[in-house]
């Protein structure tokens, strides 16, 4: 078995994990891993992630130095499967950081429930990859350009593991590989149920039902963090 038809698999094996984590209800999210320098595998739009068979992927091409309308060519597309309006949000930032290989766009629940909210950041654990914060970006339409450049802008911010959690649209990771993007995808949504259970508890019982020392002005929240 070839090199792309390993990857192929890959990317079903990861969908797989994807929709039994919950983080891909119906047919929500996409995956995107690039094979070559300008070539690339991408989930079709509009199939479960659970269900995703090899023949189903699409290969393209992205040249980013072209004008827009010219940028992306379909070179392998199995009928009746076509390609997500999704698809620029993860061409433009894997052509961004080229070191980077791998993205996937889920709707994980209680990172999908922070993005819902308004809140202009989650704050992380210190032992989260540098990052103190999962940043929030403003909504932007779908499958647009723009929200594909609003997320470089954010994905620059982090120190190390790449993220944007989408205001009213769900994750976006980057990895090296397939396996880092989607464990970054655990990092975030881990991070986002427990800061909504921590906010969720102490409204129930108070913050008086802890025994808490008072953290450093540093790691204090700012407005907006949760």
């Amino acid at each position: 078995m070839n090199a792309e038809n390993l990857m192929r698999k890959h990317i079903c094996e990861i969908g797989q994990k994807l929709w039994q984590a919950g983080y891909t209800p119906s047919n929500s999210g996409n995956i995107c891993v690039r094979i070559s320098d300008n070539e690339f595998l991408a989930t079709p739009t509009g199939i479960q992630k659970g269900m995703l068979t090899p023949d189903m992927l699409l290969k393209l091409r992205y040249e980013p130095e072209k004008p827009e309308e010219e940028r992306i060519t379909v070179l392998q597309c199995t009928d009746p499967y076509k390609l997500t309006s999704e698809i620029r949000i993860h061409l433009v930032a894997l052509a961004e950081f080229p070191q980077l290989n791998a993205t996937i766009h889920s709707h994980a629940p209680y990172t999908q429930l922070f993005s819902m909210l308004g809140v202009k950041a989650i704050r992380l654990p210190d032992n989260f990859a540098g990052a103190r914060n999962i940043p929030i970006v403003p909504w932007v339409k779908p499958g647009t350009w723009d929200i594909a450049y609003g997320n470089v802008e954010a994905l620059k911010s982090c120190p190390k593991d790449k993220f944007v959690v989408m205001g009213l649209h769900g994750l976006l990771t980057v990895g090296r590989d397939l396996e880092d993007a989607f464990l970054i995808q655990e990092k975030i949504e881990s991070s986002a149920q427990a800061a909504y259970l921590y906010q969720t508890y102490t409204r129930i019982v108070g913050d008086d039902a802890f025994v808490l020392n008072a953290p450093p002005a540093e790691a204090k929240a700012d407005d907006g963090v949760l």
